[in-house]
């Protein structure tokens, strides 16, 4: 029987600089990378979804695969560049719409402002004279900051609109690599898979399997929880539209649920700004409401959200709460959004059985050094 403690320092060492490597790898390399290969991934991914439908398609209606690629590749990009071209003109439409209406009724704004602090004359007479001048002072900070808030937006709007004319080209360049890229893989995708599997070796096609089955594992539980989040988001603002008679709650609340989707929004980043417009157009009691419940659900999501995550995922929810404020602390919104992601992988790499040997070594390396801790215990005692 072969000693399992044998090479076991080589075993170490070469498993320990692999692990930098890794890290050195995903902090330095990845990032750029990335950036660098992008067009060719999207392919590969876009690739990999049509594949089991080309597949199909070619069985049933014989028709020759290069074809039935090429036509598949150019309607998922014409719907991406179909998407990506509305969302940009949406958001730069509105945007600009929004910012230019403040600056045309700003008269009619500030009357609004001023309507609203004159309904607040008794409270004045009743409060001390410094008490009054930090509420006047307010109002004043109130009108400065919607001024400057339209005045900055439409900065931005304008710079960004030129940020994307000038990167328009290397846009499309990147665009059309991709879509040259998904007809490419798409049309041989078969042969290139089992051309990867038969060099690589049957071990390290295990182990990318193993790795593929945990990525699409831990994505899928992930969205079925943000689905339900969504959901979630719905239900809870159609109830609170349709009670308040507000009109197309149904449009809103959908509206609503998915922009809970999007990480970098929520529901909050809607409801309160629309519920300070509507305090400021006079609609005093409807811009509190909508701040209310803009608030109140986002608090409710805070609590639900490491529970159904936890439940779809498998993950305890504190490990699911702390994953999530990791990722927060260390990228921002996108690492909430990927820490139980990451975590999920982790947790179903370590359960495939890849780091089986690691564990093993490092078992027997924890047994000698306990033994020689015990050796030197025994030799100070007798001594």
């Amino acid at each position: 029987m072969q000693n399992p403690g044998k090479g076991l320092y080589k075993r170490l060492l070469i498993r320990c600089s692999l692990a930098v490597i890794a890290v050195l790898f995903l902090v330095f390399i990845f990032p750029r990378a990335i950036n660098v290969f992008l067009p060719f991934i999207i392919a590969f991914f876009v690739a990999a979804l049509l594949n089991p439908l080309v597949n199909k398609v070619n069985q049933k209606l014989k028709i020759p695969r290069r074809i039935i690629a090429l036509v598949l590749d150019l309607l998922v990009f014409l719907l991406i560049a179909s998407l990506i071209g509305w969302l940009v003109y949406a958001v730069i439409n509105e945007a600009i719409s929004f910012a230019t209406g403040i600056q045309t009724n700003w008269s009619d704004i500030v009357a609004r402002i001023d309507s609203l602090s004159d309904s607040f004359d008794w409270l004045k007479e009743k409060l001390p004279p410094q008490a009054v001048e930090i509420l006047e002072g307010f109002e004043e900070s109130i009108a400065v900051f919607i001024q400057n808030t339209s005045k900055n937006l439409l900065r931005s709007v304008m710079s960004a609109t030129t940020t994307l004319t000038t990167k328009t080209g290397s846009f499309l360049t990147g665009f059309i690599m991709a879509i040259l890229a998904a007809y490419f893989i798409i049309a041989d995708y078969n042969r290139m898979s089992a051309g990867i599997k038969k060099h690589i070796g049957q071990r390290a096609s295990n182990y990318i399997s193993i790795l593929k089955s945990a990525v699409i594992n831990a994505l899928g539980r992930y969205l079925k929880s943000q689905l339900l989040l969504a959901l979630t988001a719905f239900l809870f603002m159609f109830a609170a539209l349709g009670i308040y008679g507000q009109p197309y709650a149904l449009l809103i609340a959908l509206f609503l649920g998915i922009v809970d989707l999007l990480p970098i929004i929520g529901t909050i980043a809607i409801l309160v700004p629309w519920g300070i417009i509507e305090i400021i157009v006079g609609s005093f009691s409807k811009g509190i409401f909508l701040i209310v419940i803009g608030v109140s659900f986002f608090l409710i999501r805070k609590v639900i959200e490491p529970k159904i995550v936890g439940s779809q995922t498998g993950l305890h929810p504190l490990a699911a709460l702390m994953s999530i404020y990791v990722g927060l602390r260390l990228s921002g919104v996108w690492g909430a959004v990927l820490g139980p992601v990451v975590l999920m992988l982790i947790i179903s790499i370590a359960k495939s059985g890849i780091f089986n040997s690691t564990v093993m070594d490092l078992k027997i390396l924890a047994a000698r050094i306990s033994r020689v801790l015990n050796k030197r215990s025994g030799e100070k005692t007798e001594s």
